[in-house]
């Protein structure tokens, strides 16, 4: 009489087999280098073999066990045929296998297997394990560690050999550690990944321990993946990592994590799975301070080391003790061992051989059989005890990576309930600088914001509201006053561009409250590189205008010819501005941006980062948006050499770009200073007041000296002429000093037909000679004195000089006015009034 066992498992990965479906032949218990890679997947399933056909052998030879019964072994691979990159790469990416032709091999194809010993990773067990608990065949596993698999309504015959208690373990030493922040990366693409990073969520909860960032990756994953993990850590300064998925996962995510810098005195990664062997032999450096949380086997140490000894006789080869325990042979030899005394029991509760062999009491063999095993003295725990959830009950064990290959010490023990340490090692290295002390940065903290902060957030709202009641008072006075000659010489189209400018960095000091929000620190650069345009392009229009009109020294006779060069240059301003819209639209689509989490003793604050070389967040579009506000920037002083041959006293240009310049640089200078020092929780509020300073120094030098200039204008009264005669002795220039004004729109005075200037001329004649016959009437002669300004409009008079008949002054601007005194002297003045 024999019954069948069958075990399943990564046969893939073993050369030299042969394979029918999913059943395995041809497996060679000698251990051969050429064939078998310890380190790698074939080393894991031949393990795993030798250690359930180990416990086979014993049974058999062992009288008192299901005697004569002879238990005999099938394979089945549930991963394919032979491949040799199954070896490294293979990490459980063969459900749909395992569940189509693993599944229905064993239910149809073999009838004879009645129990199965599985050595399969957690993703791939999925559905293999639910089809055998509907067909009522137990699956005892020694490695598969979801918790999913303790649901007891889906897996009444799955049971294991193992605790699925990762993530209680290393919540407990989170807890046991006093840290109160963590960060989790997990495979979201594997079963044993996904679960325990839940279990993990729930235990940590129950902790009262924030999960900082939870960073899900593929398998698989692509480099800009890792590469968007290292920025996450590095933004919120986690200092705590664990790493939730299989040990080809944490091979793929520890070693460039350490190349990337975020392994070392400042970070404590913990896994429960052990990475593998690097590509590169210096990456073992890498694990130094790596700490492994696993559950503790119990068992007998002479039977451990005998059931050794015996495996290493069927290899015919010898491997260490560390090898035995890493690969937890001692659960594959439990879950055989276990599964045959199980059939032993019903035997003896009177079902017959022959019946068990046929599948004939398969509904005896759930999950309250391996329970009532009470006695057997196993190799993971002594005695062996299965709960409720088909679970073993365990301590936790935690070991530290030495950094000189893969060797671990072991540091700490805890009791079974998780209530306490049994043992823990104060005086031995533990983590990365070979202390035994948690590093800081896990510890409580206090967060601080400029939200939270009476002080911070009333003057940031104080700087808002302040700069939008300059801005729209700007905007009133320049409207209210645009007929105004004052205002009119100062093209007010292009002055409300740049009081718009002002407005949009106001805007933005709001965007300071809180550093958190990514959307908030894009809003930054909008408001700085709006700002910017916004006051630069229209001084530079403004330059470029006078330039292309003075330059040449032509004349415009047609005022069009000028309306239309005007509109070109406008145009270019509205282009410059596009432009950086744009740029800003594809920039904003960009990750250049970061809320970077900054850590200081017990306190720790947000800030944007825009420039971290680390990080490499600045994308080449960045460069470009960056660049071109600065060449810009760099065009008013250029602008300013361009202009020296066009002068006006009124409203200088020049002198405009060249104080717009000096408040650009200097706060370049200012906060480039802040953000290359020390960053403390100070740091961004003092940029934002720097941001306002300059934005109020622009509107003060521009808006405020023309309110000036328009307050001190009110003792001029506006009439149509005004005739005086002065005392003996008055001199003229005082009269013409305290006569009013007579305001003209345009240049008519000096483009009217000969018949109107003969009218202008008679004008003053006739006045003249009126005043005449008054005085003829007076003891006293009295000047006749007439004062008119002819060029009142937009645009101020150009004129420049000959000094001799080859040498000309430079283009120069002014008021234009005409004087006459007694209709015998007339003469015409260039400048500019002052009040």
């Amino acid at each position: 009489m024999s019954i069948s066992l069958g075990v399943i498992n990564n046969y893939c990965a073993l050369k030299y087999m042969n394979f029918n479906g999913s059943l395995a032949t041809n497996f060679t218990s000698k251990l051969d280098a050429s064939v078998i890679n310890i380190d790698g997947n074939s080393g894991w399933a031949y393990l795993a073999d030798l250690a359930i056909m180990t416990a086979i052998d014993d049974i058999n030879n062992d009288p008192s066990i299901l005697p004569g019964i002879n238990i005999t072994l099938k394979r089945f691979t549930d991963c394919g045929s032979y491949y040799p990159e199954a070896d490294l790469d293979y990490s459980g990416k063969s459900g749909g296998y395992a569940s189509a032709v693993t599944a229905t091999d064993i239910v149809e194809n073999h009838k004879d297997v009645v129990g199965i010993i599985g050595n399969e990773f957690s993703n791939t067990a999925r559905g293999i394990a639910q089809i055998l608990s509907s067909e009522k065949i137990p699956y005892c596993s020694g490695s598969t560690g979801s918790p999913r698999y303790s649901d007891k309504n889906k897996y009444p015959y799955f049971w294991r050999t193992l605790s699925n208690s990762n993530g209680r373990y290393i919540a407990f030493l989170i807890e046991y550690w006093n840290i109160k922040r963590v960060s989790i990366i997990f495979q979201n693409d594997n079963e044993l990944g996904i679960a325990t990073f839940g279990q993990m969520k729930s235990e940590m909860a129950k902790r009262n321990v924030e999960i900082l960032s939870q960073i899900g990756l593929k398998t698989e994953f692509q480099t800009d993946a890792m590469q968007i993990a290292i920025n996450g850590l590095r933004r919120i300064s986690a200092r705590y990592i664990v790493i939730s998925g299989s040990s080809a996962f944490v091979t793929s995510v520890i070693y460039p994590m350490g190349q990337a810098g975020l392994v070392g005195p400042d970070y404590v990664w913990i896994v429960y799975n052990r990475p593998k062997i690097p590509e590169v032999e210096s990456d073992y450096r890498f694990l130094k301070g790596l700490i492994k949380s696993e559950d503790s086997p119990t068992g007998s140490d002479s039977r451990v080391d005998a059931i050794h000894e015996k495996i290493m006789k069927t290899a015919e080869a010898e491997f260490g003790l560390d090898d035995f325990l890493n690969y937890d042979l001692g659960n594959f030899y439990d879950c055989a061992y276990m599964m045959l005394l199980g059939f032993h029991k019903l035997i003896n509760s009177g079902v017959s051989a022959e019946g068990l062999s046929k599948r004939k009491f398969q509904s005896q063999m759930n999950i309250s059989l391996w329970r009532s095993i009470t006695n057997y003295s196993g190799l993971s725990m002594d005695p062996v005890m299965i709960d409720e959830f088909g679970d073993e009950s365990r301590r936790a064990v935690f070991s530290r990576f030495a950094g000189d290959y893969r060797n671990t010490t072991q540091f700490a023990v805890s009791d079974i309930f998780l209530s306490k340490m049994d043992y823990y090692n104060t005086s031995g290295p533990i983590f990365y600088n070979n202390m035994a002390i948690p590093p800081l940065g896990g510890g409580d903290v206090t967060v601080l914001s400029y939200e939270s902060e009476a002080f911070y957030s009333r003057a940031i709202i104080g700087l808002f509201v302040t700069g939008l009641f300059l801005s729209f008072a700007s905007y009133f006075l320049l409207l209210r006053s645009r007929s105004h000659h004052i205002v009119r010489t100062v093209s007010v189209p292009e002055f409300l561009i740049l009081i718009t400018g002002c407005l949009a960095a106001y805007a933005g000091t709001i965007a300071y409250i809180n550093s958190e929000s990514v959307y908030l620190c894009k809003a930054r650069i909008w408001s700085l590189s709006l700002a910017q345009i916004l006051i630069v392009s229209p001084l530079l229009s403004k330059s470029v205008f006078l330039v292309s009109i003075f330059a040449k020294g032509r004349i415009y006779k047609n005022e069009r010819v000028l309306k239309k060069i005007q509109l070109q240059v406008r145009l270019l301003n509205c282009a410059a501005v596009l432009i950086v819209a744009v740029l800003l639209a594809f920039w904003t689509l960009e990750r250049n941006v970061v809320a970077e989490r900054i850590e200081r003793d017990a306190t720790a604050h947000w800030r944007c980062s825009y420039f971290t070389s680390k990080s490499k967040l600045t994308t080449p579009l960045s460069y470009l948006l960056y660049s071109y506000n600065g060449i810009m920037t760099v065009g008013l002083p250029v602008s300013v050499y361009f202009e020296k041959s066009v002068q006006s006293e009124r409203h200088d240009n020049s002198a405009t770009s060249i104080t717009v310049f000096t408040c650009f640089a200097l706060t370049f200078l200012l906060v480039f200073g802040l953000l290359l020092g020390t960053h403390d929780f100070t740091t961004e509020f003092k940029i934002c007041v720097c941001v306002w300073v300059a934005a109020t120094l622009i509107l003060t030098c521009t808006i405020g000296s023309m309110a000036l200039e328009l307050f001190s204008d009110t003792s001029v009264t506006p009439i149509q002429s005004y005739t005086t005669t002065s005392a003996p002795g008055t001199n003229a220039n005082h009269l013409a000093a305290n006569s009013s004004l007579y305001h003209k729109k345009t240049f008519q005075a000096w483009t009217s037909t000969p018949s109107q200037q003969q009218q202008s001329e008679t004008a003053p004649r006739q006045s003249v000679r009126a005043s005449s016959s008054r005085q003829d009437n007076g003891a006293s002669p009295i000047a006749n004195y007439k004062f008119r300004v002819l060029a009142n409009m937009s645009e101020i008079c150009t004129w420049r000089r000959r000094k001799d008949w080859r040498i000309w002054s430079r283009w120069m601007r002014g008021t234009c006015a005409l004087h006459c005194i007694n209709s015998k002297r007339i003469w015409m003045t260039i400048a500019a009034r002052r009040a």
